[in-house]
């Protein structure tokens, strides 16, 4: 028999997204995804809930408390961190969109924080084409390159 134990990181403000998909596949290897439903065996329940609980820190089981059930508990978590996620995901697309480069003396530092965005967003399912990269970097140019596009649309051509 194959023994399946696992760690679980530790659920903090800013990996729930990890955090989830890592508890959920951890459920699914030791077969307790039905301790999410409404009808789940007793047993399952309690694994399910100790595993949960076991993967937060003492101010996410604050949280919690009150929770009688592993369905209650991640109903919880999830109506506390996908708020949170969907407000992380859209202050990501607007600073991206808004981005702006005041100078190209050093102009790897702000090509690389467009880049660390264009990542962050990815880790919430937001992929970013490369076409819309290029949108942003050029709409995020200083006013010294207003002329670079047009240069640029002609040499790409």
């Amino acid at each position: 028999m194959v023994k399946l134990d696992f760690n679980v990181d530790k659920l903090e403000s800013d990996n729930y997204i990890v955090w989830k998909w890592q508890a959920l596949n951890i459920l699914r290897a030791k077969n307790l995804m039905s301790a999410l439903e409404d009808d789940a065996e007793p047993l399952v329940d309690l694994q399910a809930l100790a595993l949960i609980g076991s993967a937060l820190y003492k101010d996410n089981k604050m949280m919690v408390v009150g929770c009688s059930t592993t369905k209650q508990v991640w109903n919880r978590l999830e109506s506390i961190y996908e708020n949170k996620t969907t407000f992380e995901k859209q202050e990501f697309l607007s600073k991206l969109h808004s981005f702006k480069i005041d100078s190209v003396a050093n102009i790897a530092k702000p090509l690389g924080e467009i880049q660390t965005l264009a990542s962050r967003l990815k880790m919430f399912g937001e992929t970013v084409s490369d076409d819309a990269l290029m949108s942003i970097i050029l709409n995020a140019l200083p006013r010294s390159f207003e002329s670079f596009p047009d240069s640029f649309q002609v040499t790409c051509s």
